[in-house]
């Protein structure tokens, strides 16, 4: 990147060097091309700075989690600030009811990861400062806060480790905690004694999630051997592995049906297998397409159908239960993001270009699209590429 830098004015230098190499528009050695772009770059006015009081949420580029959360009951809104902080709000008027400090360290860092017990009277964060996963000075703690007043319930401190992903059993007896060092722990969340460890075998990137069966039986993830893993609940016995097929996952992340007897990933090869949930068995594998990205998963209330969205613009409708594809659909652009209607009648995909399909759950039937065919495309901004719908 230093030698394609050559013949630019200094802060243009400076910006190309900072770029993402993995970013697509950066791929080739086209010297005109990025000097021009650089130039574009630098002759925008500067972006206001952040709001301290909504850093670290879906909101701040420079957070790649959302800290925040809304309690069961809908009265607050928990919401991760720097320096390190966890606010309630009340929702109704947006008037806070107390902020606590969780941890030192890293003035810049939000909490990471924000849930509260399923009865709403605890609220779980945890928090990772310092410079980063296995450098020094790196601490991380997860902390249970009550929901009336802020006051502390617990602490527990991570050590030289940074949480990952946090995420109760369906009883809200137990919180799960992904760490930076590749350990999964269980730790009780009436005190914050840890129940049990699980060792995943290599640090864990940022997007490293597990499922929790609805069975209350067994927690589900990928490990750093390449293998899904499921572990006992209570114990954190290994009940199966299974290996992914020929090609590695496409994403840490995965799919579950409504009732969560059966889980689905995808491979770097564009198959996706749907998996039992309660044995580990493969009960069936659909091919994407070679180069198939999935992009965006929505699963029937009833069950019964998957929808998948890939970077090729293509939406998957899928029987569940055999694994056969109902209807195609393809988007001019990569789909960024699809939804169902509570009903169920209806998917809403989203793609790169900034509009919004409504497409028939049954038969793949365009019902609307926003903007409307022929009109100009939707304004996503100067750094927009994708939208996501909620």
């Amino acid at each position: 990147k230093t030698s394609r830098a050559s013949g630019c004015r200094p802060e243009e230098r400076s910006l190309i060097q900072a770029l993402d190499p993995s970013a697509a528009m950066w791929r080739g050695s086209d010297r005109a091309l990025r000097r021009a772009l650089a130039r574009q770059a630098l002759s925008r006015p500067p972006r206001p700075p952040l709001p301290p009081q909504l850093c670290g949420g879906a909101n701040d580029p420079r957070s790649r989690s959302a800290s925040s959360v809304v309690s069961p009951d809908g009265a607050f809104i928990f919401v991760g600030t720097r320096p390190g902080r966890l606010s309630a709000l009340v929702a109704a008027s947006g008037r806070q009811r107390w902020s606590q400090r969780l941890a030192g360290g890293d003035e810049r860092r939000a909490p990471s990861a924000v849930l509260t017990s399923p009865d709403g009277a605890v609220v779980f964060a945890a928090f990772g400062g310092g410079k980063g996963p296995g450098t020094e000075g790196a601490e991380g703690v997860v902390r249970a806060l009550e929901v009336g007043a802020g006051e502390e319930k617990w602490t527990h401190d991570l050590a030289d480790a940074l949480p990952r992903h946090i995420a109760l059993s369906h009883d809200g007896a137990i919180l799960f905690v992904g760490t930076s060092s590749g350990s999964l722990l269980a730790v009780s969340a009436a005190d914050g004694s840890v129940r049990w460890t699980y060792e995943v075998g290599e640090t864990v990137p940022d997007d490293w999630t597990f499922y929790v069966c609805p069975d209350r039986r067994s927690l589900i993830f990928w490990a750093g051997d390449g293998l899904l893993h499921a572990v006992c609940v209570g114990s954190g016995e290994r009940r199966w592995v299974i290996g992914p097929g020929e090609a590695p996952p496409s994403d840490w992340a995965f799919c579950a049906s409504p009732d969560g007897s059966r889980l689905f990933f995808c491979t770097s090869d564009g198959l996706l297998r749907a998996v039992a949930a309660a044995s580990g068995e493969i009960c069936w594998t659909y091919s994407l397409g070679p180069e198939a990205t999935p992009h965006s998963w929505a699963a029937g209330p009833d069950g019964a159908c998957l929808f998948l969205g890939t970077a090729q613009g293509e939406l998957h409708a899928l029987d569940v239960a055999a694994g056969s594809r109902r209807w195609l659909y393809a988007a001019p652009s990569a789909l960024t993001s699809c939804t169902l209607l509570p009903d169920g009648s209806a998917v809403l995909a989203a793609d790169a270009a900034g509009a919004v399909r409504a497409l028939g759950a049954g038969d793949g039937a365009l019902r609307w699209a926003w903007p409307a065919p022929g009109a100009p495309p939707a304004d996503v901004g100067d750094e927009g590429s994708a939208t996501s719908l909620v």
